[in-house]
């Protein structure tokens, strides 16, 4: 008599998670983003989607509204931007972490602006910068709102040698892998590519 058993398997999909940017913690410079984009390029070393990002900033005095954007330099396109953020005024420089609901794709290899935006107020809201050779940090004035499409950052309002602090975490896809069951067995782990046979 031939007896089949149940065989469950669960294909699941395996993620790494990469950065990239610059994520320096000692910065001594500032760029105004108070309706004014101001943003680096930086290249992705991974495939993926961006799912957070953090930049290094200073709101002073006054709570105001801020969103990361994110451009690709070869066209200076939109590629993404944060869900909007109300930064509570500090004197204080603060490591602000920004979330995508849509999260934008990067490819290795490519460059991308990193940017951070916020609204006007009393008081200059910044996003840190440090000093790095070769480097540079660019700006486009633009009243808060709307994201611009593509980017078009001025020529006179670079900053030579100089890097905004934002770096981007990205979900990297590394392939499948799945879970086998048997019932009264300890599941053990499928590989694509072996035979499955019922007994």
């Amino acid at each position: 008599m031939v007896r089949y058993l149940l065989l469950l398997i669960l294909i699941l999909p395996l993620t790494a998670s990469a950065w990239f940017g610059d994520s320096t913690s000692m910065t001594s410079n500032n760029c105004g983003v108070e309706d004014s984009i101001c943003g680096s390029y930086y290249v992705a070393d991974s495939t993926g989607q961006i799912d957070s990002a953090i930049a290094r900033i200073l709101d002073y005095a006054v709570t105001k509204k801020w969103k990361l954007l994110i451009f690709k330099a070869s066209d200076k396109s939109l590629v993404g931007v944060s869900d909007e953020v109300s930064v509570t005024a500090s004197a204080l420089v603060k490591r602000q972490k920004f979330t995508f609901s849509t999260r934008p794709s990067v490819v290795m290899g490519t460059s991308y602006a990193l940017a951070a935006w916020c609204e006007a107020g009393l008081t200059l809201g910044t996003v840190r910068d440090v000093e790095s050779a070769g480097d540079s940090t660019v700006r486009q004035n633009l009243t808060y709102g709307d994201p611009p499409n593509p980017f078009a950052p001025v020529a006179e309002l670079k900053i030579a040698d100089k890097r905004v602090v934002i770096w981007a975490y990205v979900t990297v896809s590394i392939g499948t892998h799945g879970i086998c069951y048997k019932p009264g067995q300890a599941p053990i782990r499928y590989k694509p590519g072996w035979n499955l046979r019922h007994y």
